[in-house]
């Protein structure tokens, strides 16, 4: 242990140079911590320590004098003079001499050159900072100084083995990525480049680990972040191996010992990592026998550990091909993991590799998409414990049971598990004749059944869209028995029963089951309590004698999803029975999807608004010639009896604040009776696919683009700004009539105290386009009739 009294006195700044004693005394009393058994890291070598003082009085510290002390064992005592009143950070750095560490003194930073030999006992050193101490009299505290390190061992059971057989290993070096600073402030290291130890002499002497001596191949100082890490080391000889000593997926971690150790030389392939916390053998963590890649075994414990993504996705085939294998044994991981770009399907924790743990050990899974007809999820099927383990930005569909963690959970024990970001969606299946299915869909799991037991505790999901035919809630979609859902929290969720399919079974009759915790209990002896639901709602569409009603934003947005998915509501009223209050800051997806290189989904329904209005509607599309409006696309489709306020619409063509395009498909289309008042519409050329500008065109304030064999009739535009390139109009962009053989009808439409402006933001036509109105920017094929009005209309051409 290392005592540093510091002193305080009142001194001006001249004083710092050379202390003396003052009006108080501070005194620190600095630990070094040691190793304890094992031959390297007992902190002797470390006999330098400096203090560096710093005034934080002002905006920025300012480095005033660093005073020099050489430890006695474990012990040294620095004295400074400080002034009472002042605030001061102190930071305190331990190094054997010449080790090959530079500290900064306006950054505050330790540099470590790796250049040199490896296996230097003298490389070790410690620092700790003191932040914020204020100097108001007598203070005594105790600061402990912890090594900015990873200790990383390589150790082998085999040296005298090898030796006997001709294999004599006398130097060894090491190759690794490594940060090469670290901010003794905040405690952050700088980026990760590749690092080379030279050869050096092996360690002397021997370590035990469990009942057997290994004799030691290496032992270095990696500068570390303070979170676990992991990284591939290599390690070279003096002697050509057969196999070169290559580990991946190391866990390192500042102030932890790594040991790599097993038969090293006579059987490079097998070998255990262990990590201790703090130097010391207390809490270890064994990880055993690298068996794939990122994957490790421990026989004593049959632990599966992934370290990395490649060692998950080797594990969940390795459970689908032999699940045998994993009765009774427990995956783990030792680190997040990132399954962006990874076609992931659901892992196996049933049948033959029953009663299994997966224990996410406090760890991420993030960017999961799956997609599995019967049960989709992490895992499919879940009989097993699964715990501990985070999941974010999570994408799960399929056609029958569906959860993040897993569709189906018979038996499933789960606990402490979470999800933050998820999107899940079961859609019906056609099953001899009739779409069925669809249904057990939560948010964690699907369906939890307790045969005997099966629970979810202490869990959580936030912001996610969890979306089903019947049976779904915010974390489970059904129990059965004995089920327990308890201690669990669900936040800013939408749960979403989409019983628009008319051809399912059972339709007439089926209920939606749908909840914010639990969607149905299916017996009665389940424990649902003590859960918290927060910013949860629920909607139910379903189609009535043909209506479906709609009365909340998340059923308005819904209803875009699933026209987008393909149900293009054909032959239904869609009605309207509140008024919708959007969210002008979040992005609407519009009714029906038309992307030129992409998507063509249709609505073509009818759309009954009641005379409610929707307010706060805003639509952003920068994607190239997308349609963009409440709806993108409509065909042989009604809209009436609607008034849109404050609507903010942005695209790149097909722009208007109602319809982007409204095409007449096989019969007509009708718009009546709409309002827009307070709209901004506005369409901008974006680079097309063979990467030139294009588009910025056919925007209105009502519909950017209509076909021949449309009515559009007693429609308003007020109060607006419509802003395009070309074909720009205050109610049409572009409006067919007159021709083709198709009843087309504009009748007592009008457009008031509203600007039409011309932007050539991207413009790339040789001349300024002159189509701009105040009524429509381009009529083809005739004149539109007297009945349809403007009123207070400034149209502002660029030219």
């Amino acid at each position: 242990m290392a005592a540093v009294a510091l002193l305080a006195a009142s001194c001006s700044n001249e004083d710092f140079s050379a202390p003396a004693g003052g009006d108080g005394n501070v005194v620190f009393t600095a630990e070094l911590p040691a190793l304890g058994s094992r031959a390297y890291g007992d902190g002797l070598s470390a006999t330098d320590l400096k203090a560096y003082v710093y005034s934080v009085d002002g905006e920025t510290p300012e480095y005033l004098f660093s005073k020099e002390a050489t430890f006695d064992g474990l012990h040294a005592t620095v004295e400074l003079a400080l002034v009472t009143g002042k605030t001061y950070d102190v930071v305190f750095w331990a190094q054997a001499p010449d080790a090959p560490y530079t500290y900064s003194t306006t950054e505050r930073t330790i540099s470590v050159t790796y250049d040199g030999a490896a296996n230097d006992e003298s490389r070790d050193a410690f620092f700790v900072t003191e932040a914020g101490l204020t100097v108001n009299g007598p203070i005594h505290k105790t600061v402990q100084l912890k090594r900015p390190f990873a200790q990383l061992n390589v150790l082998t059971s085999d040296y005298a083995e090898a030796l006997a057989s001709g294999v004599e290993v006398k130097q060894t070096g090491l190759t690794m990525e490594l940060p090469s600073v670290l901010n003794l402030a905040d405690g952050k290291v700088d980026e990760l480049a590749e690092v080379t130890f030279n050869l050096s002499d092996l360690p002397t002497g021997t370590a035990s680990v469990g009942d057997k001596t290994y004799t030691y191949l290496s032992m270095n100082y990696i500068l570390a972040a303070a979170d676990k890490a992991v990284a591939d080391v290599k390690v070279s000889t003096d002697f050509a191996l057969n196999a070169e000593l290559s580990f991946t997926a190391v866990p390192v971690q500042r102030n932890y010992r790594t040991n790599i150790y097993g038969a090293l030389l006579t059987n490079p392939a097998v070998f255990d990592v262990e990590i201790l916390p703090g130097f010391d053998d207390n809490n270890n963590v064994d990880i055993s026998q690298q068996i794939a890649p990122g994957v490790f075994f421990d026989e004593a414990t049959k632990t599966y550990t992934a370290m990395s993504t490649e060692g998950l996705v080797w594990l969940n085939a390795q459970s689908k091909a032999s699940p045998a294998k994993f009765k009774g044994c427990t995956m783990k991981l030792g680190a997040d993991i990132d399954l962006a770009g990874v076609e992931w399907t659901p892992m196996r924790l049933d049948g033959n590799s029953s009663w299994i743990t997966f224990d996410g050990d406090n760890h991420t899974v993030s960017n999961m998409t799956v997609s599995d007809p019967d049960a989709a999820g992490f895992f499919g099927y879940a009989i097993g414990y699964i715990r501990n383990v985070k999941f974010t930005n999570a994408t799960v569909t399929g056609n029958y049971k569906a959860g993040v963690v897993s569709g189906d959970g018979l038996c499933s024990r789960i606990d402490n598990v979470h999800v933050d970001g998820a999107t899940v969606t079961s859609t019906p299946r056609l099953v001899n004749g009739k779409y069925d299915d669809a249904n057990n869909v939560g948010g964690i799991t699907g369906y939890l059944s307790a045969e005997p037991n099966a629970y979810v505790t202490n869990c959580s999901v936030s912001n996610a869209t969890i979306t089903a035919y019947r049976k779904v809630g915010g974390l489970v979609g059904a129990t059965n028995g004995a089920a327990v859902v308890t201690g669990n929290t669900i936040t800013n969720v939408k749960v979403i029963a989409d019983m628009t399919e008319p051809d399912y079974d059972g339709a007439a009759t089926r209920k939606p089951d749908a909840g914010e915790v639990v969607g149905t209990m299916v017996s009665a002896n389940a424990t649902v309590e003590n859960n918290t639901a927060s910013n949860v709602s629920v909607s139910v569409l379903k189609p009535a004698d043909g209506t479906l009603a709609i009365d909340t934003p998340e059923a308005l947005k819904a209803l875009a999803g699933i026209v987008k998915g393909g149900n293009n509501m054909a032959g239904i009223t869609v009605k309207l029975t509140a008024d919708i209050a959007l969210d002008p800051t979040e992005e609407f997806a519009p009714i029906g999807c038309f992307e030129r290189n992409g998507t063509q989904a249709p609505f073509c329904g009818t759309f009954d608004g009641d005379n409610h209005t929707i307010r706060g509607l805003y639509v952003n599309i920068p994607e190239y010639k997308v349609g963009a409006g409440l709806f993108g696309y409509i065909q042989n489709a009604t809209v009436r009896n609607l008034t849109l306020a404050s609507p903010v619409v942005k695209g790149t063509a097909y722009a208007g604040a109602l319809v982007g395009l409204a095409y007449k498909g096989s019969g007509y289309c009708t718009i009546e009776n709409v309002t827009v008042d307070g709209a901004a519409v506005l369409s901008v050329p974006a680079v097309d696919a063979s990467g030139v500008f294009d588009g910025g065109n056919n925007v209105g304030g009502l519909i950017g683009i209509t076909q021949f064999g449309i009515v559009v009739k007693d429609c308003t535009v007020r109060n607006s700004t419509v802003t395009g390139y070309a074909k720009v109009g205050g109610m049409f962009g572009l409006a067919c009539y007159g021709a083709g053989g198709n009843v087309t009808i504009y009748e007592n439409n009008k457009v008031e105290n509203t600007t039409v402006k011309q932007s050539l933001e991207n413009a790339y036509e040789s001349s300024i386009p002159t189509t701009i109105g105040a009524f429509a920017g381009q009529v083809a094929s005739g004149t539109l009739p007297e009945s349809n009005t403007t009123l207070g209309v400034e149209v502002r051409p660029a030219h």
